[in-house]
């Protein structure tokens, strides 16, 4: 049964007013007995809207099994022995409810458990739930265990959640064998297509996968096509397989990865450009734009340098990050021309640093460095002023001028921008100064800013580039720095900054720190929030539409809701957005490094997939999410299970494609749900 829908005075307020315009005839008020009978007409139907308000709070909501909460209390706190107690309990819809904790909860002591319950339970709801979690370890330790399993299972749910855990297990080869005898074995392309995701070798299951591109089912396609763009093999004898596909496709997730392939394997011969420059989904173009970048240096930039007058921005800013990671464009006034008529100030001056970095006159690169720096003190726009920065940095010449405006200025976003363009550019020159570079990065540390200090702690990792002045002085400074993160609101730089102490002191960390348990799941909250509660993205392009999934992911939900409630989300600015994957908003400083004074749990659900407009939950690892939230452009299967989706656009799409870096967030608004239908 629904839960109750979530209610505020805002729902009263909203709601009153519909039914007095309605009651409100010019003749009512033109004598007293009119008056009198519309005023108790008002006061009958305000007493029945009150009613149903405080009756619908009375609901029974989905939350309101005692053992359900507990579960995923226990799970919530990450408590092993409380989860693994309903084991055995009675209740299937427990036991599998039980299974699905240890999605998001990896302590190895409960494989030997969810192996138990995913062959022997005789529920396959509960099957299948051991199954997903089992493949959540990700670990190849489990995979013959799985394959096994696999062979006797006979459910297609059950069977379906076997096949990616064992993909999430490097199963490959095997994986394929093992399903052609078995009929209802339909998803081995999204079994791969995991095992792309963790790594395993494709080589053998190449062919398999072209011949996948053309299946009838288009989710078998799609996975095909996601796991050759994610194992980069070598597709070039195979442009026509592609060509076919893409032609035959009229799914737009499916043409966006078919055009990245496309790219990739027509690299060396251009002759497609046309036939991308013309098609209608921007998608399409982003894609190929985005498979031509392994080959970056080697391309005939003449024939996709039109690619920049493309109506829709995406295109274009995908192009100029292309030409800003060449060496070999020569026409630099041609560049200059596209970028003074550019009027996205992001893609403006990606194109101005991709001047400066193939330009070989002194004269010229003096000039536009004269240019730039002038736009830097004329806009005040703090995202434009570290695009500028950024731009400048294409030049070694620049590099003094970078620093001193990074390290003078007042605002966050345009000195982290400046500092990281120094921290990627510097290393890159062939003048490079080792000194130079280790005191930026020592710099960086003791302004204590927590996205300089990440930064620093990045670039002291890789000691062919940093020069230590002593280890001990290096692990003093870090510890010196940690000790002033407050967590968990800083848990990403605490851990950044603790990883690269522990090198210099000998110990090989590589997994990110988690925050400990500091902000229990609001059950009261959850009860009164409907599963089909829909929120409003107010921008400054348009409005969109999201209708959360508390039932899959009621901490997340929760926690959201009781941000918009604070009023978190307003004039917030998009602080990253990548053509054809996603936007993302709600950090509090604006660039990304930013969080509150609390965290929650990753929350994982084997129906919570990232399709097309899914929200999901920034993280810097597991259980280190907050208040930074994303919207994906395209379907993004490698998300799936690594970060927690909570919701989806049902209205605004278009809204979300047309979103770029810098633009305003004007406030998150909860929808009420109509009294009267």
């Amino acid at each position: 049964m629904k839960s109750a829908v979530y209610l505020n005075m805002n729902t009263f307020k909203e709601a009153t007013p519909q039914f007095l315009g309605k009651l409100r005839f010019r003749y009512a008020f033109e004598n007293k007995w009119c008056k009198e009978i519309v005023k108790q007409i008002v006061y009958a139907l305000l007493f029945v809207q009150v009613a149903l308000l405080f009756s619908s709070c009375n609901e029974i909501n989905r939350f309101e099994n005692n053992d359900l909460i507990q579960i995923r209390s226990f799970g919530d706190q990450r408590d092993l022995g409380g989860v693994l107690s309903y084991f055995e309990n009675s209740s299937a819809e427990l036991r599998a409810q039980a299974a699905l904790e240890f999605s998001s909860f990896h302590d190895s002591t409960a494989i030997a458990p969810l192996l138990k319950l995913a062959e022997f339970d005789e529920e396959a709801t509960v099957r299948a739930a051991a199954a997903f979690s089992l493949g959540q370890f990700r670990t190849s330790g489990l995979k013959n265990l799985l394959l096994r399993l696999l062979k006797n299972e006979e459910n297609d749910e059950v069977i379906h959640q076997l096949i990616i855990a064992a993909g999430k297990s490097s199963a490959t080869d095997e994986l394929i064998k093992i399903t052609e005898s078995k009929s209802k074995s339909s998803n081995v392309y999204e079994g791969l297509f995991y095992a792309s995701v963790v790594g395993a070798d494709l080589d053998k299951s190449k062919q398999f996968l072209v011949e996948g591109l053309s299946n009838k089912d288009e989710k078998n396609a799609f996975y095909a096509s996601a796991a050759l763009v994610r194992s980069k093999l070598n597709l070039n004898s195979n442009v026509e397989d592609l060509l076919k596909a893409f032609k035959n496709s009229k799914n737009s997730d499916l043409q966006y990865n078919l055009s990245i392939l496309i790219g990739r394997a027509c690299a060396k011969n251009l002759s497609l450009v046309e036939t991308f420059r013309a098609h209608e989904s921007y998608l399409a173009k982003v894609g190929f734009l985005r498979g031509l970048q392994l080959f970056s240096d080697s391309l005939n930039y003449n024939l996709l340098f039109p690619f920049l007058a493309d109506s829709v921005h995406h295109v274009r800013e995908e192009m100029a990050v292309l030409l800003n990671n060449s060496r070999g464009f020569k026409d630099v006034d041609l560049l200059l021309k596209a970028a003074n008529s550019e009027k996205y100030s992001r893609i403006k001056y990606l194109l101005f640093e991709a001047c400066l970095r193939n330009s070989r006159s002194e004269v010229e690169i003096q000039r536009i460095s004269e240019q730039l720096a002038m736009d830097y003190a004329r806009i005040k726009d703090e995202y434009s002023q570290g695009f500028i920065l950024k731009a400048l940095c294409g030049s070694e010449l620049n590099f003094d001028f970078v620093d001193n405006k990074s390290f003078s200025t007042e605002s966050i976003i345009v000195r982290g921008a400046g500092v990281d363009a120094l921290i990627q550019s510097m290393p890159n020159t062939r003048s490079f100064n080792q000194k130079s570079y280790s005191e930026l990065l020592r710099k960086s540390l003791l302004t204590y800013d927590v996205a300089l200090c990440s930064m620093a702690a990045l670039g002291m990792r890789d000691t062919t580039k940093y020069v230590s002045l002593s280890k001990q002085d290096d692990i003093a400074m870090l510890q010196d720095v940690l000790s002033r993160m407050r967590l968990p609101r800083d848990m990403e730089t605490y851990s950044d900054l603790f990883i690269t102490m522990q090198k210099f002191m000998g110990n090989d960390l590589t997994s990110p720190l988690k925050p400990e348990f500091n902000h229990p799941i609001d059950w009261q909250l959850a009860g009164r929030i409907a599963d089909d509660l829909q929120v409003e993205i107010q921008t400054e392009r348009g409005n969109i539409i999201v209708e959360l999934w508390v039932d899959k992911a009621p901490g997340t939900v929760t926690n959201f809701v009781s941000l918009i409630q604070d009023s978190f989300f307003v004039n917030k600015r998009l602080h990253r957005v990548v053509p054809g994957f996603v936007i993302q908003d709600g950090c509090p400083r604006g660039d990304g490094y930013g969080s509150i004074m609390n965290t929650i749990r990753s929350e994982f659900a084997p129906d919570a997939m990232f399709e097309a407009g899914t929200i999901g939950m920034a993280s810097a690892g597991e259980d280190t999410e907050s208040c930074q939230w994303f919207i994906t452009h395209v379907n993004t299967p490698h998300l799936n299970g690594r970060y927690t989706a909570f919701g989806k656009v049902v209205n605004g799409m278009k809204v979300v494609h047309q979103l770029s870096l810098g633009d305003r967030i004007f406030r998150i608004k909860i929808l009420p749900k109509p009294i009267f239908d």
